[in-house]
């Protein structure tokens, strides 16, 4: 069956969008295969979030076996049993969100993870970075520092990062004054009335294969930009 039949057998009381990706016990090259069905997201099309941005559900669901089955005979999985809601937005190339342009969002690879933040607030941070990333007729006074191997950064590292594509952004999340990330149990400074001091966009194989990482200080104004060119594999 079709992704949006299949959705609509899975969540018949939901009303759903156009199923544009089905993931079936994940897609990552460490995922064995498997002629049983445990886990499957579904990936509803982007749609307008706001003027610059798209946003598209993603339903993580466990699947379980009928409760009668019998163990090594019809023990298959046959229905949801948990279903998990969570939202990724994306920017379009073009900048602007329209139901036209939201559409052409890659099924597989589009949407940047939030990183606990909201979605106004990580929507907002994402504005406030573009804006001050790119290059003005009179550009905003933002240090930036860049380490990368093979020329990443280019000669000239202001505009490099003018240039990243904003499409490519993977996540937003707040970190620490190092750039790391906090991880549970970690205590979190109290933000001030204008969110997160330190904040971490992340652009998967968008520095020529390499990906880029790009931390800024905010005062509430982007103050400094570190960018930072690492090779990873993401499954």
């Amino acid at each position: 069956m079709s992704p949006t039949s299949l959705a609509g057998r899975l969540m018949p009381d939901r009303k759903l969008g156009p199923i544009v990706d089905v993931i079936f016990n994940g897609r990552g090259a460490l995922t064995p295969p498997s002629k049983s069905l445990n886990r499957l997201w579904l990936v509803e099309q982007m749609v307008p979030f706001d003027a610059k941005l798209c946003r598209s559900h993603v339903f993580d669901i466990e699947m379980k076996s009928d409760p009668d089955a019998k163990p090594y005979v019809d023990a298959v999985p046959t229905h949801p049993v948990n279903i998990e809601e969570y939202d990724r937005l994306w920017v379009p190339p073009t900048g602007v969100a329209t139901a036209a342009t939201c559409a052409t969002a890659p099924a597989q690879a589009s949407g940047f993870e939030t990183g606990g933040l909201s979605l106004q607030q990580a929507a907002a941070l994402v504005a406030q970075a573009r804006n001050a990333f790119a290059l003005a007729s009179r550009p905003r006074k933002i240090t930036v520092r860049c380490k990368g191997q093979k020329g990443a950064c280019g000669s000239n590292p202001r505009q490099t990062l003018a240039s990243i594509d904003w499409s490519a952004l993977g996540s937003v999340e707040q970190v620490n004054p190092r750039g790391e990330p906090y991880y549970v149990g970690d205590r979190k400074p109290a933000d001030a009335p204008w969110g997160p001091a330190h904040v971490q966009f992340t652009f998967p194989y968008a520095a020529a294969g390499a990906t880029w990482m790009v931390t800024v200080d905010r005062k509430p104004a982007i103050a400094a930009a570190r960018m930072d060119a690492q090779w990873a594999i993401y499954e």
